[in-house]
């Protein structure tokens, strides 16, 4: 895999880039149902921008680290999908938002949350 500045360092394969086939499937499946006029199965995933759910992220010293005085604009424009999916979250490779696994929101240790953000807000800020 060639390295680039936005994934210089990272393998593929690595646990947070990986989705099981499984859970591509069921992605897509969701996506399609989300669009029927009736939703026989209420599956829906919540779709926002990443400050409305990360509110003071913008502040965090190890975020204006990376983005320094565009930290702001980089969040204010980055879109957040939460999924019912199990799982935990990735950079979507179709327009770069964050999908995140609600269950992995909920249950999840807050120290790996908090580090996988951060670095996928780096990642995403790449598309």
């Amino acid at each position: 895999m060639a390295r680039t500045a936005c994934n210089r360092g990272h393998k593929e394969g690595d646990i947070a880039d990986v989705m099981t086939a499984l859970e591509r499937v069921m992605l897509r499946i969701q996506r399609k149902l989300c669009k029927l006029p009736l939703n026989p199965l209420n599956i829906s995933n919540t779709q926002g921008k990443f400050l409305e759910y990360f509110k003071g992220f913008d502040k965090v010293e190890a975020v204006r680290g990376i983005f320094g005085e565009k930290t702001f604009d980089v969040l204010s424009n980055l879109k957040v999908e939460f999924t019912w999916i199990k799982g935990y979250m990735y950079v979507d490779g179709s327009d770069g938002h964050l999908v995140i696994s609600k269950a992995y929101l909920q249950n999840g240790d807050k120290t790996d949350i908090y580090l996988n953000v951060i670095n996928l807000t780096k990642r995403a800020n790449c598309f």
